[in-house]
Parts: structure tokens; sequence; C-alpha cells
């Protein structure tokens, strides 16, 4: 992103300013489709942990779900990795070998198209239609059985309701990204690509915004970091008791 705004289209392009560029692209596609794909791994461990309460702890280790992170993220590195040096070491010599504005130029042809973009749409169609089941069976279960719940189902639902939220933030920041990616990016020289530099900053903050406002959204939904956060615009003595500050941290736990 930065390399692209140091770049002027009429100017030069050094190879190690394009190596720069495929090697930025690759990092962002690995790290958008383990986003899409981690994002649907705690829909899962949301849905069982909803739907399934009994069994949740059996099943969810914290050993099977580092298995499953660390799988994802092999098998995305792989996925985007290797098609990318294939590409590369086909163009790296031609005239073909030029500065990557948009991350999907790094893939072969057709690989996008075929394959990369598909796959993408399927992994936001499953995060949104297991989103809507988890965010229902919440409801249902709320609605059902009320406040006459142990302290663990309480801190489950919190956490179910915390991750619901933060991922249909990220995937409402992911669609325009998803968008963009699936168009052919114009010549640097031609008059429309101004118009799709531009949207391709709008989107590239759109994906960047969600991260950021999840971490101000998880201090916020916390009534330790919410009572400190009041004592700090507060003014005034600015001094917390920590046996106020325990209370409040089992009060919330609760």
């Amino acid at each position: 992103y930065i390399a692209a705004h140091l770049w002027s289209p009429a100017g030069p392009v050094s190879k190690a300013l394009i190596n720069l560029s495929w090697v930025s692209a690759c990092i962002i596609n690995i790290t958008f489709f383990a986003s899409l794909f981690t994002s649907l791994t705690i829909g899962v461990d949301r849905a069982i942990a909803t739907l399934k309460p009994m069994s949740y702890k059996s099943v969810m280790t914290i050993r099977s779900s580092a298995v499953i992170i660390i799988m994802i993220w092999i098998s995305i590195g792989i996925f985007c990795f290797l098609p990318v040096v294939v590409n590369w070491v086909r163009v790296s010599g031609s005239p073909h070998f030029h500065f990557i504005f948009n991350p999907t130029e790094i893939y072969p042809n057709n690989f996008t198209t075929y394959f990369g973009f598909p796959l993408l749409m399927t992994s936001l169609v499953c995060n949104v239609l297991l989103y809507a089941l988890v965010w229902g069976a919440y409801v249902r279960a709320v609605s059902k059985v009320g406040d006459s719940v142990s302290n663990s189902e309480r801190k489950t639902r919190r956490v179910t309701r915390l991750c619901a939220i933060t991922v249909t933030l990220a995937i409402l920041g992911w669609v325009p990204a998803l968008i963009l990616g699936a168009l052919t990016a114009p010549h640097p020289s031609s008059e429309s690509f101004a118009l799709y530099q531009f949207l391709f900053d709008i989107s590239s903050a759109f994906t960047i915004l969600p991260p950021y406002l999840n971490n101000i959204l998880y201090a916020c939904y916390q009534r330790d970091f919410r009572a400190a956060y009041i004592k700090l615009f507060k003014g005034g003595n600015n001094r917390v008791d920590p046996m106020e500050m325990s209370q409040t941290t089992r009060s919330s736990a609760k």
C-alpha cells in the first residue's frame, strides 16, 4: 500500500519495488483468507457452545482449538503461496513482471476467477449463515432460559454475543474488498485507474477498520474497563482502588 503511493505511473519502477509489491500482496492474501476461515472456526465454536453446551468442553478443548487454527494457517499459506511462486517464476523475467496494485494480480491467469474468488464467496456465505444460526440459537436460549442460569452459562452467553458482534463487523468490512478483488485492475495509464485506486483505498480502510473497532468494543464490553475509562475521562482523582476493581471484575464474570 505504501509502495503504491510512493510510485508514480509516469516514472520507472525498480525491480526491488516490484518484488516488494508482490510480497505485500501475498501477505495480504494470506491474512485475508486466514481471517475468513478463522472467523468461520470461531462461529463453529460458538455454535457448539450455544447448541450443545453440555458437550462443548469435551469437544472444543484448548489442544483441539490450537490444532485447528494451526492447520488453517498452514493450509491457507500453502494455498496462497504456491500459486504465487509458480506465477512469479513464470513472469519474473518477462515484460509481464509489473508492479502489483490489486493483490489478486499475483496469481496465474483465471486463478482468482475460477478458484480464489469462489472460495472467498463460499467462505463469506458460510460465515453469514453460520453466525445467523448462532444469533438465532442465542436469542432462543436467552428467551427460553431467562436469567436462571449459572455463572459459566452467563459467561458463555457474553462471549457468544461479543464474538457475533465482532465477526459481523468484520464481515461487513470484507465485502467491499471482495467485490473489488473480483474486478480486473485497469492499466495505470488509463483514465479509470484513479477511480480504481480511490476505491481500493476505501475498501482497504473498511477492511482495516473492524479490528480497531473490535478492540474498543471489547474494552467497553467489560465492566472493569468501562469503570476505568469513566474514571479516566471524568478527571479528578483517577486512582483506582484494587479491591473495587477486583469486585467489578468478579461481577463482570457473572
